[in-house]
């Protein structure tokens, strides 16, 4: 699936943080170093295409060696990648097409006298509506490592399902293995050394691959070659590492394989990327964080660049639907206070949370349950309700007595409320899969846009 978020031409700066997000290639809230070679391919001519830009919420440095820096590839020719960031040092032997930068904020665009090529458009912006906190945008989950370590000898593969685990060494040609849809905890991530070849596979969609402290992969290294999608990778870590690495950095790939996923995100140190795909076309993959920087200290291999062009990378993490009031599909005993909910779509085996909202409530539909959880007047988990029958996926679900002093403090007239049944989610570790509201009035499901607002009301 294609996006519709962007826009080829300007960069339109009067948009909100998950469409910034989705329309650069990489992104930074503190600085982005771009030395060269690198290149950036731009998307298809259609208005309908993310867009590729290069992003910034404080500086942006394009250029300082002798090989070239194009962004995009086709500079200074404009297409949908520009360079956004307050201030903007164009350097050494860098193209670009279109630099938008803020005055306003005491930003700048500064253009050194050996630039090959300065942008042709040059765009001096209100530039404030750039998140800085990529969180507004897309949650960072939260990031539970386990106790186990394990080194993958020579040539072995190590084959793992969702779950918690410690430390992950990488030997030559060694293989991690990601069996399943879900979420992975890792304490770390790496090749034994920087110059080792090593191996992650993800045999099935959705996988997140969560690391509390870094992720460092050794060069001609290969994540998801087979291009499996939906592949999402978190770093939690600050730059602090284990030595014999060229530059402290919480993510390092140092290139010449193949990377596909829809982005790294690391809010809290920097990414270091070198290199080029052994196919010689591009890493389909974005960048999010703190700092992004081309790592060309060791060897000067060009660093190519393309949108994954994937809408389902920021697709909400559910639906959700309406399913009406205390009528038909549920009944509400007065003597024990007791609502039943009737369900064919979600029971004690696909059920985390029943949640109550005022009708006629407005919520914004976030990418976290937790979110949806906090916008609700009433919750409750699935331990706090029945089943009958017990231990099935569709079944009568019941509340404990609603009528108990303060239950529904924080909800208007009890005969209106409106629930939405959540699941299945993991609400401590994030989803393992995209949780879903259920209708169980109709016994379906409604999607809704990322950007839309979800306005709960009886049907």
């Amino acid at each position: 699936m294609y996006a519709l978020a962007g826009t080829y031409g300007p960069v339109n700066v009067a948009k909100g943080p998950l469409a910034w997000i989705k329309n650069c290639e990489i992104y930074a809230t503190e600085s982005v170093n771009i030395p060269g070679p690198f290149e950036i391919f731009a998307g298809d001519d259609d208005p309908a295409t993310f867009r590729s830009d290069v992003c910034s919420t404080g500086t942006a440095t394009i250029g300082g060696n002798s090989s070239a820096t194009t962004i995009p590839v086709t500079a200074p020719a404009q297409a949908d990648v520009a360079v956004v960031a307050p201030t903007i040092n164009l350097a050494r032997a860098s193209k670009t097409s279109e630099c938008v930068y803020d005055t306003a904020a005491a930003g700048a665009l500064n253009i050194a006298a050996d630039v090959s090529v300065p942008c042709p458009v040059q765009t001096d912006a209100d530039l404030s509506g750039m998140p800085t906190d990529i969180g507004t945008a897309i949650e960072f989950p939260t990031i539970t490592p386990g106790a186990t370590d394990y080194t993958v000898g020579p040539g072995q593969t190590l084959s793992l399902n969702p779950g918690n685990y410690g430390r992950i060494v990488l030997e030559a040609n060694a293989t991690l293995q990601l069996a399943l849809s879900g979420s992975y905890h890792f304490r770390s991530i790496r090749t034994s050394t920087r110059q080792i070849r090593s191996y992650i596979t993800a045999l099935s969609e959705r996988v997140n691959i969560l690391v509390k402290e870094y992720m460092l992969l050794g060069h001609r290294s290969q994540v998801n070659a087979a291009g499996t999608r939906l592949l999402k990778i978190f770093v939690e870590g600050d730059d602090t590492i284990p030595a014999g690495w060229d530059y402290p950095a919480s993510f390092t790939y140092r290139g010449d394989g193949y990377f596909n996923a829809c982005y790294v995100y690391s809010p809290n140190g920097t990414q270091s990327w070198r290199g080029k795909p052994l196919n010689n076309g591009a890493y389909r993959t974005q960048s999010f964080g703190k700092a992004y920087f081309e790592d060309t200290l060791s060897a000067k291999f060009r660093v190519t660049m393309e949108h994954p062009q994937d809408e389902d990378c920021f697709a909400p993490e559910f639906t959700c639907a309406s399913i009406g009031r205390v009528t038909p599909g549920m009944t509400c005993n007065s003597a024990t206070g007791e609502v039943k909910i009737m369900s064919w779509s979600a029971g004690e085996k696909s059920l985390s949370y029943l949640l109550f909202f005022d009708e006629g409530a407005s919520i914004p539909i976030y990418p976290s349950v937790n979110a949806l959880r906090a916008a609700a007047c009433l919750e409750f988990k699935s331990t706090e309700l029945t089943y009958d029958p017990p231990n099935q996926v569709e079944n009568a679900i019941k509340t404990p007595n609603i009528w108990t002093a303060g239950v529904l403090a924080n909800c208007g007239n009890p005969k209106n409320l409106v629930p939405l049944l959540v699941g299945p989610v993991d609400p401590d570790n994030g989803p393992a899969y995209p949780p879903v509201c259920y209708n169980a009035y109709t016994y379906d499901r409604l999607g809704i846009a990322s950007d839309d607002t979800c306005t709960i009301v009886r049907p």
